[in-house]
């Protein structure tokens, strides 16, 4: 499913997060998050079912059902279209924002969508084991917006009187110093590894709490020299090329 990170985690309004989780449960993608607000945490169920008295401060009976039976090829052919690529899922949840909100299969993503997330709930709130992983996911995922920050001390400002061209070169400089610094402490992660002759370092858990982000070793203030007039003929359009020859 091509939905970036950024895309996913950065959908606003809780209808338009309930369709982003119903298309990545048709995929059968982990779509998971901690739940920080406390309206998040809330159980929504289908009309008519009956809750404890316990959960009833917790629980939202208001899922409709029938309009997820109704709709739900349509559920469906949206997705089939993600995966085949006729579009985008970064194009499909905006095809979902507040203007559908009369749209059947909106409701119906949406609907879904909490059902999704309310099972997502029961395990997330019963499982330790479950809890630490996304946790650790999390952690993970701030680190590297840590090593980002530390890359680039600056604020990617608002595009005035920027052409595309810089925003993008700008935007691609610190991907590639992002990866480049990933990928050197990867390989430094897998010389241990092989040093100890771990062949397959799934499962072992002190692996898992170690990621590559680390870069408190690493002098992000120096000057790199890329060689760029050797590959001029790979980096360059040939008609650019011939222009500038």
């Amino acid at each position: 499913m091509a939905l970036s990170v950024q895309s996913a985690s950065t959908v606003r309004g809780a209808a338009l997060r309930s369709s982003a989780l119903s298309l990545a449960n048709s995929f059968s993608m982990g779509f998971r998050s901690g739940k920080k607000r406390l309206s998040e945490r809330t159980l929504h169920v289908p009309l008519g079912m009956a809750i404890p008295e316990s959960l009833r401060p917790v629980v939202n009976v208001g899922v409709a059902l029938r309009p997820i039976k109704q709709h739900w090829d349509d559920l469906v052919r949206i997705a089939a279209s993600i995966e085949t690529g006729h579009t985008t899922a970064t194009i499909a949840l905006a095809r979902f924002g507040s203007a559908a909100a009369g749209d059947p299969i909106y409701r119906a993503g949406v609907s879904f969508g909490r059902l999704v997330r309310s099972l997502y709930l029961c395990d997330y709130f019963t499982s330790e084991a479950l809890r630490r992983t996304i946790n650790r996911m999390l952690v993970h995922g701030e680190a590297v917006h840590q090593l980002q920050r530390a890359i680039y001390v600056g604020a990617f400002s608002k595009p005035r009187g920027q052409r595309p061209e810089e925003l993008l070169a700008l935007s691609g400089s610190l991907t590639l110093m992002t990866n480049l610094c990933l990928a050197w402490a990867a390989s430094k992660i897998q010389e241990v590894l092989s040093a100890q002759g771990i062949n397959d370092p799934r499962g072992l858990p002190w692996l898992q709490a170690i990621s590559p982000a680390h870069f408190r070793n690493i002098n992000l203030r120096g000057m790199f020299n890329f060689p760029v007039d050797q590959y001029r003929d790979r980096l360059l359009d040939p008609g650019q090329l011939a222009a500038n020859t």
